[in-house]
């Protein structure tokens, strides 16, 4: 009779399955050692993030300085522009 390779598979199962039942609080220490780094690694994933956030924040904060000073730039410009026109204005209907 030919082996079964699946059968091989499903015995070293039964016996992972026997060996934990044996000792389950060996089997507890381990899931508790893993969870103890995925909590730890964890912590420090939500910490790096909560430093990109902060940075992220104060980049928008520059941000948003420098269009605002770019915008008051800007208006004032305008603001100039428009006076020294309306001046011309009314140099051109005083001649008239």
């Amino acid at each position: 009779m030919p082996y079964d390779v699946s059968q091989g598979a499903q015995t070293r199962e039964k016996k992972e399955k026997r060996d934990r039942s044996q000792d389950p609080l060996a089997a507890l220490k381990k899931r508790v050692a893993r969870l103890e780094v995925a909590v730890g690694d964890g912590q420090y994933r939500f910490a790096e993030i909560g430093t990109s956030i902060e940075d992220l924040e104060a980049g928008l904060d520059d941000l948003k300085n420098g269009l605002l000073g770019t915008l008051n730039e800007a208006l004032d410009t305008q603001q100039r522009e428009r006076l020294s026109l309306e001046d011309k204005l009314v140099d051109v209907l005083a001649k008239l």
